[in-house]
């Protein structure tokens, strides 16, 4: 875990690739993209079904861990219609009906609202979990300058050097004022490569470490 400050409220970058406010008492969570390979196989594309078990396995661990009391999604947590997928994440949210759930709507986003309120969870466009704090699916360019957004959809991603011509590209947390993005946190997603600058800054997931990569 790497704690870091951002116009005055800290944040927890977790190498499970979550993101955690500790003065909010809130876990933020984007791009799941559960249901994608059962949507794909469904159109004759072989992509392997992941263990969802685990999945939600560690997000209850994490819950735990940091005694969370509302999880927000940051949009895209179902890739798809309904599928056997959805029943799944609905038992997962069941046994937890103590947390409040958000979830900031994505564009993959197409089961109604009405599916996600009938679980007991907020959809909405944006969510404050505090006053200076504003949660969404895609980043947001129209807030105040005291304001921070934390933000998925990207996937970013950071290309490491190594020995012998290596190269490695690995999820990270990114960000570029006012904005914070988080690393997709669905094992079926690309990345989208960024790279540190003066004006970005970049904290690399590697191994269950969280590390910043200076330019």
């Amino acid at each position: 875990m790497k704690s870091i400050t951002l116009k005055h409220t800290e944040l927890q970058l977790l190498p499970e690739k979550a993101l955690f406010l500790p003065a909010f008492g809130t876990l933020c969570i984007a791009d799941w993209h559960l249901g994608k390979a059962a949507h794909f196989r469904k159109s004759g594309i072989p992509l392997p079904q992941p263990d969802l078990s685990l999945e939600f396995a560690r997000v209850s661990a994490l819950i735990t861990k940091y005694n969370a009391k509302c999880v927000v999604l940051l949009g895209d947590i179902f890739h798809s219609y309904i599928n056997n997928d959805w029943f799944l994440f609905q038992q997962f949210i069941l046994q937890h009906q103590d947390i409040k759930w958000v979830l900031t709507i994505g564009n993959h986003d197409i089961i109604g609202k009405d599916e996600y309120e009938a679980l007991g969870i907020i959809a909405e466009e944006t969510y404050l979990p505090g006053e200076n704090v504003i949660c969404s699916h895609h980043p947001l360019t129209n807030i105040s300058g005291e304001q921070l957004n934390i933000a998925g959809h990207i996937h970013p991603g950071c290309e490491l050097r190594a020995d012998a011509r290596q190269r490695f590209r690995l999820p990270c947390f990114h960000y570029h004022n006012p904005t914070i993005t988080l690393p997709a946190f669905g094992g079926l997603t690309g990345l989208h490569i960024v790279h540190p600058d003066t004006e970005n800054r970049v904290f690399v997931i590697v191994g269950e470490e969280v590390k910043e990569v200076k330019a």
